[in-house]
């Protein structure tokens, strides 16, 4: 018991120094990057919702929208490096319409990869995976045809039921004519 108190209390102490530590190193960095961290921190809006709004243990979401989004707003970051890095080319960046309009637009772009790709994956795997039954069915008619009936024997499924068989009606839907009559 005193093992994991101590265990605990140790926790808390290196959490309490990251904290300090992150704080020391922040605050100068903050002041010096000022600029950055102000175009950042409205640009890289839409991260921070999908971040947030993110339910799934991976945040395949957080990652698809916030790559786009940064590299929406990559362009102009790069820009306020390498011309003038101050406040009034940050505040510029973002009061240009057409400058949010790409970097949201960007985002916006990944929100709707995001959520267009399971389908689309999904589609394709049934595609492929239809097909392999199909050419999977003929490779067993073809089989039977070379060695003759007898390899069926025992198999729980009929070789080619699905493709040859009519399938069964659904329930409540009228018998065809001579279906229940007796020989």
């Amino acid at each position: 018991m005193a093992k994991k108190n101590k265990k605990r209390a140790s926790k808390r102490k290196g959490g309490v120094a990251n904290g300090i530590g992150m704080l020391v190193m922040g605050v100068p960095l903050v002041i010096l990057f000022l600029p950055t961290v102000v175009l950042l921190a409205f640009a890289m809006l839409p991260t921070v919702v999908a971040y947030v709004v993110e339910r799934g243990s991976y945040r395949y979401g957080f990652i698809c929208v916030g790559g786009f989004n940064f590299a929406g707003v990559s362009p102009y970051l790069l820009n306020m490096w390498f011309e003038r890095h101050d406040i009034t080319m940050a505040l510029d960046t973002l009061s240009n319409v057409f400058a949010l309009m790409l970097i949201y637009g960007a985002a916006g772009f990944g929100w709707l990869l995001y959520a267009v790709t399971p389908t689309l994956v999904g589609s394709f795997l049934s595609l492929t995976s239809s097909r392999r039954i199909a050419k999977l069915r003929a490779d067993q008619r073809r089989l039977v045809e070379q060695w003759g009936p007898e390899v069926t024997e025992g198999a729980d499924d009929d070789i080619g039921s699905a493709a040859e068989t009519e399938e069964p009606s659904a329930p409540g839907a009228p018998e065809p004519a001579g279906a229940n009559a007796k020989a």
